[in-house]
């Protein structure tokens, strides 16, 4: 039996949601087409897919081996479609991009502006998230392009260098270090609530900062905090860049800790001429806006324009 699209979404369905009744009703199938599916795809393919138990689907070795390649010949099979249907829309091409937020927030914006007012035929989708998460979105080719501040755990993606950041502490205005006009020490920190913002999970700045009293998983929720002066915080500079009023920013030495911003793309993969004309783009924008991006802690540091 040849395997279908139908019998992919299947099994992508029911491997994401643990479930044949919840995948049925995501799919708008009945639950016997979608154990049926999955059983014929079972067949063809000689191995078994999930475990069953009475609790929850799992998948087997086997099963988790399989499911990255049928998400990826399911998002080619859609992105095809996409194509074709751009062409008969007058619209030319599609680009899928995920970004650390500190760029996303920053810099991604007159980036996309510019892009956009010279290619108004492309569709862009932008997302957010965390450097590991969208290198893991690569992998799967549910993206096609990312910026991260990590290059570690694979080869399977190349790295371009784009900016470079200090690390720099943040507090509200009435934090008795806001006090201080100059560079403040490590050791300075050290008697004060920390807000953990992503930083404490690296080994550099967990040494330095030790245990947090606060965690938050955004900038937002980060700055809300601060605003009401629970504890000060580490972010790199471009974060720091536009600041509520009543938060200041201050630079750090002995050490300097310093965060580098890679556009990330798959090794093995041949990008689409959108989203190669995106690149160039975004690289002229940033070059044009140098004078206005660099600071004494913030510099970029792109290889190629």
């Amino acid at each position: 039996m040849r395997i279908t699209l139908e019998h992919l979404r299947a099994f992508v369905t029911v491997a994401d949601l643990h479930s044949f009744k919840l995948a049925a009703k995501s799919l708008s199938r009945t639950q016997p087409a979608i154990t049926f599916a999955i059983k014929k795809l079972e067949d063809s393919i000689g191995f078994r897919l999930f475990q069953r138990t009475t609790r929850k689907m799992r998948l087997t070795a086997e099963g988790e081996r399989f499911l990255p390649i049928a998400r990826r010949l399911i998002r080619d099979f859609d992105m095809a479609l996409e194509d074709l249907s751009a062409l008969a829309e007058g619209r030319t091409g599609h680009i899928s991009i995920a970004s650390v937020p500190s760029f996303s927030t920053e810099l991604m914006p007159s980036i996309l502006r510019e892009y956009c007012d010279q290619n108004p035929s492309v569709a862009i989708r932008v997302s957010d998230g965390n450097s590991s998460d969208i290198k893991s979105q690569l992998l799967r080719n549910e993206i096609d392009l990312g910026l991260v501040s990590s290059r570690r755990f694979t080869d399977q993606l190349v790295f371009e260098p784009i900016l470079q950041d200090e690390i720099m502490m943040l507090c509200h205005r009435d934090h008795p270090l806001a006090q201080s006009t100059g560079a403040l020490e490590w050791q300075q920190l050290e008697p004060y609530p920390k807000i953990d913002a992503g930083l404490h999970g690296s080994g550099s700045a967990r040494d330095l900062l030790g245990s947090a009293k606060l965690e938050c998983s955004t900038t937002t929720s980060l700055f809300a905090m601060l605003r009401f002066n629970l504890g000060l915080a580490v972010l790199p500079a471009l974060a720091a860049r536009s600041l509520p009023s009543e938060l200041i920013a201050r630079p750090l030495e002995g050490p300097t800790l310093q965060r580098t911003i890679y556009l990330a793309k798959r090794r093995d993969w041949t990008l689409s001429a959108a989203a190669e004309t995106f690149i160039d783009d975004a690289y002229k924008v940033l070059e044009g806006q140098r004078s206005e991006i660099e600071t004494p802690h913030i510099r970029l540091c792109m290889e190629s324009i």
